[in-house]
């Protein structure tokens, strides 16, 4: 049967992904801990129990005063934010929100690539780098509660703005599948969620996307570990130099996994200099992967 043309370009994306997710069914993480879990159902449970409590502000902690769905709709017409926002943060956080709309950024990284045809011989491919906002203010603020803290119900607000770029960017058509950046087993266990695949999930079920987990993420060293409970120190207090450093040899694709062919949108919360990225588009086409294409909520430059 001869295919026309859209079904010649339709195909190969159907067909990937029926691969990718059947080869990596073993090997997903979760996107929460079980402890986290049932914490986390426990705190609905409670709001439903006490439907009258005051909500509590996902950013400074101070208690959200009862207003009407008018009056909510109001503030979040007057902060020029969508109203899902204007139910989880207080007054005073809102202002800080005011006019805050989803303004994608693009940029672009060379990935340094082996080479197959001749042992030893590097090549560097161009990957395209978007993000929706600047890592400041209320954005950075939103970040970190909702990365370290449980904050979970920020990633509503986070997902409709990346869908937003990807929407402006055509991105849902130029991709098989969303892979987030994976976090590392520790991690999941010290903050009992996976934060980028609860975001990569919500971004795919509006896209219409599968969620790939094939890449994997090593282990902690000891230091790693430490300075993670300690200060939480994070990728973006280290230098272009030692962020490269630290990822050698940290993420590596999940063994079985076929992506050969495939186009890839890879997700992480943040970008700084592109290292984290680079890490793993540079496993994701060694591997096999056609293109990568990267996108975050947020870029520090």
């Amino acid at each position: 049967m001869r295919l026309n043309r859209d079904d010649q370009r339709m195909a190969p994306r159907q067909a990937s992904r029926v691969l990718v997710r059947h080869s990596s069914r073993r090997s997903e993480l979760p996107t929460m801990a079980p402890s986290f879990r049932l914490k986390h159902y426990w705190n609905k449970v409670l709001d439903w129990l006490y439907p009258g409590s005051a909500s509590v502000c996902v950013l400074c902690n101070r208690a959200i005063p009862a207003i009407s769905e008018q009056q909510g709709l109001r503030i979040s017409a007057w902060a020029d934010v969508p109203e899902s926002l204007g139910q989880l943060v207080c007054p005073f956080c809102l202002q800080e929100a005011r006019g805050i709309q989803p303004r994608p950024i693009r940029r672009s990284m060379q990935v340094q690539m082996s080479g197959n045809e001749l042992r030893g011989s590097r090549r560097f491919v161009p990957v395209p780098v978007f993000s929706v906002f600047r890592y400041e203010g209320f954005v950075q603020r939103a970040i970190r509660p909702w990365k370290y803290d449980g904050a979970l119900a920020l990633t509503e607000w986070f997902s409709s703005a990346l869908v937003s770029a990807i929407t402006v960017a055509n991105l849902a058509h130029a991709v098989d599948g969303i892979v987030p950046v994976p976090t590392a087993p520790e991690r999941l266990r010290q903050r009992g969620y996976h934060h980028t695949l609860l975001l990569a999930k919500s971004v795919a079920a509006t896209c219409s996307l599968p969620v790939w987990q094939v890449l994997e993420r090593g282990k902690q060293t000891e230091h790693q570990s430490q300075t993670e409970q300690s200060g939480r120190e994070t990728q973006t207090a280290k230098s272009a130099r030692e962020r490269r450093a630290s990822l050698v040899g940290a993420f590596h694709t999940v063994r079985g996994v076929d992506i050969c062919g495939t186009r890839i949108l890879l997700l992480d919360d943040v970008v700084t200099t592109g290292a984290t990225m680079e890490a793993c588009a540079s496993q994701l086409m060694a591997a096999g992967a056609a293109q990568v294409i990267c996108i975050a909520i947020a870029d520090v430059q």
